[in-house]
């Protein structure tokens, strides 16, 4: 009798599981990843909890807690390793689970993310991490002011790592965490991640997500890339509708992923996941920010926000408007691979333009230099990118075909240039 009750019970709950799932994804397109699991938590947490030796997954019925670094770590935590062993005998996609961390944004209600390690210094315990802007902001509260990050194998309460938010952009979905003298990060196998070149990708590519989906710790799933670049309309973290560039993979997305790593086979990084698309009738449709652009947004969030009084991306503008026309593909004779060619063109000036006079509609753009780095651009994204690197006092030259002619432009970045980006 008890077996039959506890087979009705479980029916019934599988029932209306199902019912629930469906009806969940169709009823949003869109599915962004700072979830709340408040269902799972109560109060408490810190440092001296009692249940701090228990892992940071549901259904733990204890909140993370724990101050996370600095001098005042709990005397009685063991490290491992602890016998100076080493991550650089680690497989190269074996490598990216040492650099994967969970993010927790301890909101009035929690919500659960992942991040990778863009920059550290494992001798002073400190780091860099780039996760989703979503991860890190709540439309009531704003930017978290409490977040905590854990290591992969480190994923107990007690080994709960402090950082702050740099800053960020919603209309990028980038953010920038820091760690200052963290004695777990000291005492780990961390590893800084190995990013690859994002233009390179090729549809077909075998890809590999890694993060913290429906945070149940720090796993994998296996893709191919399904298309190299496009253009995703979608609800930004303040509510508001975004534009975001992005890559398109088959790989298993789910809620917590964001801000996770996209890997390629020999572990380099070539996007920040993002996004996946719900619907009934929609399968394995999952978006990352491509590795590139997000390289040029941490450096601009750390050069631009850290110790400074603002949080916001800063984006020196040209004043002119681009297009591109794709004239057909290649394929490499060696590789076998397929690239589209496009040509970058001119489609209007603005009066404000700091090339007024000296651009016209029409005009190709063979290459854009800033600061000494050049590239030659075969999609509009490759200049707005790159301009994303340009600081106050950088030299920024074009250039430009105009008919059978070649020129070049150039002009010094000032503070008049400088807009912030949302």
């Amino acid at each position: 009798m008890k077996n039959s009750t506890k087979n009705l019970l479980r029916a019934l709950i599988a029932l209306m599981l199902i019912v629930f799932s469906l009806t969940s994804m169709t009823s949003c397109l869109f599915m962004d990843f700072s979830f709340n699991i408040e269902d799972y938590f109560d109060e408490g947490g810190g440092e001296n909890d009692p249940d701090d030796d228990k892992p940071l997954t549901p259904p733990n019925p204890s909140n993370p807690g724990g101050n996370g670094s600095d001098d005042k770590v709990d005397d009685e935590l063991t490290f491992i390793p602890d016998d100076g062993s080493s991550s650089d005998n680690a497989s190269a996609l074996n490598r990216t689970l040492l650099s994967t961390v969970i993010v927790e944004s301890r909101f009035a209600l929690p919500s659960y993310g992942s991040g990778v390690f863009y920059k550290l210094d494992k001798e002073k315990g400190d780091a860099y991490i780039i996760t989703n802007y979503h991860v890190i902001f709540d439309t009531d509260e704003g930017i978290c002011k409490n977040v905590n990050v854990y290591l992969y194998g480190m994923e107990l309460q007690k080994y709960a790592v402090a950082a702050t938010v740099v800053g960020g952009s919603v209309d990028f979905d980038i953010a920038v965490l820091k760690v200052e003298g963290s004695e777990v990060i000291k005492n780990s196998l961390a590893a800084v991640v190995t990013i690859a070149d994002s233009d390179k990708i090729q549809v077909f590519d075998p890809v590999y997500a890694v993060g913290n989906p429906e945070a149940q710790g720090i796993s994998a799933t296996r893709g191919i890339i399904s298309v190299v670049s496009e253009y995703l309309d979608m609800t930004g973290a303040d509510d508001t509708d975004i534009e975001l560039r992005v890559i398109r993979t088959d790989a298993a997305i789910n809620a917590g992923n964001s801000g996770g790593g996209l890997y390629n086979e020999e572990g380099g990084l070539i996007g920040i996941v993002s996004a996946k698309i719900v619907g009934s009738n929609v399968d394995n449709m999952g978006y990352a920010i491509p590795s590139n652009l997000a390289r040029n947004l941490a450096d601009n969030i750390i050069d631009n926000c850290d110790g400074k009084d603002t949080t916001q991306v800063h984006r020196a503008l040209i004043g002119i408007q681009i297009t591109a026309y794709t004239t057909g593909v290649s394929v490499d004779e060696e590789s076998g691979e397929i690239t589209r060619i496009s040509v970058v063109e001119i489609s209007s000036v603005f009066d404000t333009s700091v090339f007024y006079g000296q651009v016209k509609e029409g005009d190709i753009i063979n290459s854009i230099t800033v600061n000494g780095v050049t590239v030659k651009p075969t999609q509009i994204y490759h200049v707005t990118d790159h301009m994303l690197t340009a600081r106050v006092g950088h030299k920024v030259e074009m250039s430009i075909t105009r008919g059978t002619e070649t020129l070049t432009v150039s002009y010094t970045v000032t503070k008049d240039n400088i807009t912030l980006a949302k």
